[in-house]
């Protein structure tokens, strides 16, 4: 007897769980093929919205019982996840018995401490902060976007990436006692951060030698760490091709060699200009059906524009312009019916009443009977609420 593919079995591990103790050593049960759930949670919405990373453990093994030599065998992804906003990678760890502690300190060792940064803290910086002040002498270099920095304080440590610099010269005056000070010149910085720091990271204040060896309350200042990256890990994933590929050809190209591993830092984007309740304005019929003549007039190029007078509700425009008759799509847009199609494109604002028609060449002008309903933009209830901005969650936008 042989050692079939289905002798081939993955085998659970004995907690498949996202705990600290997730993982372990092997067991005896075999995952369930074509099941679901066999391996993984379903996905909630939250975890949809804020991302999330789920660790398993499996083991490969077989299940036979003749005593033929078992030659080896290894694991793919064969088929990516039909949502787009799901990926699955593969990686070993290289142990029989560690635990999903273990597997996440594998992956957050893609980067590791090296030297001190050219930079040190400026007095405290605050649990909840999305920015940080420090300092540094004239000739050091100026940290870049993207780079990554660790934190360490007595009790806490914390990976930070800088987001965005601000560099500026500053007067400093240290006092030796009994009036004797000087003043010198330093370069202040400060650096946003794409995560908030999750504890009060204790600074220094600036002397002449750098920063005082002590924090203003008295707590041994934080450290601040260069890294550099360390590929702990290496992830198998799937990737389409970009380019067919043809027998015998030594090279071939993908969409993409990087894929997600863990949810994304989030960051703040500014709305411009809103106002309040506008998104939930919408135009509703306003009165009985009513007919008009409309006279197009050229603006530029091939377009011409026309006024029905009120606004119009949504859906129940009629308008023939040149042997064309066209009515609106109820988003904005018309949509030709019958005869002449000879516009390229045409809107209407609900709200005003404008249309706009646009056709290759010069613009047409003309008389144009239409049908509508008046309408009437209207906001209706808005829902309301506040949110207490405090030091953990308040931003720039």
């Amino acid at each position: 007897m042989t050692i079939n593919v289905d002798d081939v079995k993955l085998l659970k591990s004995q907690r498949l769980t996202d705990e600290e103790d997730g993982g372990g050593r092997a067991t005896g049960q075999a995952v369930t093929d074509a099941e679901i759930n066999n391996l993984f949670p379903d996905i909630s919405r939250l975890d949809r919205t804020t991302g999330r990373i789920n660790l398993r453990k499996v083991f490969a093994g077989v299940s036979t019982t003749n005593a033929d030599p078992y030659l080896g065998a290894h694991s793919i992804v064969v088929k990516a996840p039909l949502d787009p906003r799901v990926s699955v990678l593969l990686f070993n760890t290289g142990s029989q018995t560690d635990e999903r502690k273990d597997a996440r300190n594998a992956i957050e060792s893609y980067v590791v401490p090296a030297v001190s940064a050219p930079f040190e803290l400026l007095g405290n910086q605050l649990k909840g902060q999305r920015a940080i002040a420090c300092v540094q002498r004239e000739e050091q270099r100026i940290p870049e976007i993207g780079e990554v920095y660790q934190l360490v304080s007595t009790a806490h440590e914390q990976y930070v990436r800088i987001s965005s610099v601000d560099s500026r010269l500053e007067q400093f005056a240290f006092d030796y006692g009994n009036g004797n000070y000087i003043t010198f010149t330093r370069r202040r910085l400060d650096l946003s951060i794409s995560a908030a720091l999750l504890e009060t990271m204790p600074g220094g204040q600036v002397t002449p030698a750098g920063t005082a060896a002590s924090s203003l309350d008295g707590k041994a200042k934080a450290q601040v760490l260069t890294t550099q990256v360390a590929d702990a890990a290496r992830y198998y994933g799937i990737s389409p091709l970009a380019l067919a590929v043809a027998e015998g050809d030594l090279s071939l190209r993908v969409q993409s060699v990087y894929s997600q591993l863990v949810p994304s830092a989030t960051r703040e984007s500014a709305l411009i200009d809103q106002l309040g309740g506008y998104q939930r304005r919408m135009v509703l019929a306003a009165g009985p059906a009513r007919s008009v003549s409309l006279t197009f007039v050229a603006v530029t190029g091939g377009q011409s524009r026309s006024f029905l007078g009120t606004g119009c509700a949504p859906g129940s425009l009629n308008l023939t312009a040149n042997s064309g008759v066209y009515g609106d799509d109820s988003k904005g847009g018309l949509r030709f019916i019958s005869g002449s199609n000879w516009i390229t494109s045409g809107t209407i604002d609900y709200e005003t009443g404008e249309i706009n028609v646009t056709r290759s060449g010069s613009a047409w002008t003309g008389a144009a009977p239409a049908s509508y309903q008046p309408g009437a933009a209207a906001t209706g209830e808005t829902v309301s609420g506040e949110v207490e901005i405090t030091l953990g969650n308040r931003g720039y936008v």
